[in-house]
């Protein structure tokens, strides 16, 4: 499940049904051990028993680890892992977030511009705008990152107060042939790429 200079990710929070991942880079692994390096900011957790995700086969699977030991080496920490186990797929019913907040994108949100996100996912993304938003409305989201543009509805699933005092918000693509889907496919993948050079520099 885990390749050098692939990507993995460790949770930064689980809710029913919901996990949001924070990305790193595999610096290197064999059967039993991997390391992991993440930017320095990042929310990491302690020493201890922690599940480690990844894409295999183009689905997310899940591994039981157990982090040993954490240092700083410049502008990145890096992760010792202990690997227990076989992966397993993560279940279908389960939405998987990956934190992007740190790479400073932003897009539009009706006529608010400037909004950051703060996380996507295979079908939608989480912003945070000036304005507040109505749960249950659709809103038109507009993006232009690396020549990709995305323009389209969503819908605004959920609201989440932050620690800041800032609100943001889960916006889900309503209809599976809209052609945002693909744009935030494609965005996802841009921003790994993104996170890739970032930690290998």
């Amino acid at each position: 499940m885990l390749n050098a200079n692939g990507l993995c990710f460790i949770p930064l929070s689980t809710t029913p049904g919901r996990i949001v991942l924070q990305p790193g880079k595999v610096n290197d692994a064999d059967t039993f051990h991997a390391t992991v390096r993440f930017e320095a900011d990042s929310p990491l957790p302690k020493p201890g028993p922690i599940t480690l995700f990844a894409e295999h086969r183009g689905k997310f699977h899940k591994q039981n680890c157990r982090i040993l030991a954490t240092k700083t080496a410049g502008s990145s920490v890096i992760v010792n892992l202990e690997r227990f186990g076989d992966p397993e797929p993560v279940e279908n019913d389960v939405e998987i977030h990956i934190h992007v907040a740190a790479q400073q994108i932003a897009l539009s949100v009706d006529k608010q511009i400037n909004c950051p996100l703060e996380e996507i996912a295979e079908e939608g993304l989480t912003v945070i705008p000036q304005q507040p938003l109505q749960v249950g409305t659709e809103v038109e989201v507009k993006f232009s990152i690396d020549s990709i543009y995305g323009t389209g509805s969503l819908k605004v699933e959920a609201a989440r107060k932050l620690a800041d005092g800032r609100t943001a918000y889960s916006l889900v693509v309503p209809n599976r042939k809209s052609p945002i889907l693909k744009s935030i496919e494609t965005l996802r993948n841009i921003l790994h790429r993104r996170q890739m050079r970032r930690l290998a520099a």
